[in-house]
C-alpha cells in the first residue's frame, strides 16, 4: 500500500489552474490542487494498493474550477512513499 503526494506552483498567474490527481490501482483515489501561486501546499492520495497485474496508474487532469483557457495542468514533484504491511 502507498501513500502519493503531488506539489506543483505556477507563480505569477491568478486564475484557477485546479490540477486533479487520480491514483488507480487495487481502488482508486483523487486529490486537486491549484498550482496558482502556491509555495507550500500539497496534496496527498493515501493507501492505495497496485491492482491484480502490480500496477498503479496516475492521471492528472484539470477539473471543473480550472479556469484558464488552456486548461493547464501541473506536477512539480511526486512523492510516493510506501506504508508496511500490516
Amino acid at each position: 500500500m502507498d501513500d502519493f503526494t503531488f506539489y506543483a506552483s505556477r507563480m505569477s498567474v491568478r486564475d484557477d489552474r485546479e490540477t486533479g490527481y487520480t491514483v488507480t490501482g487495487g481502488h482508486s483515489g483523487f486529490a486537486a490542487l491549484n498550482p496558482s501561486g502556491n509555495e507550500h501546499e500539497f496534496v496527498t492520495v493515501t493507501g492505495i494498493e497496485p491492482d491484480g497485474a502490480g500496477q498503479i496508474e496516475i492521471d492528472l487532469a484539470p477539473t471543473p474550477n480550472n479556469v484558464n483557457a488552456n486548461h493547464f495542468t501541473y506536477l512539480g514533484v511526486m512523492k510516493v512513499e510506501p506504508r508496511p504491511a500490516n
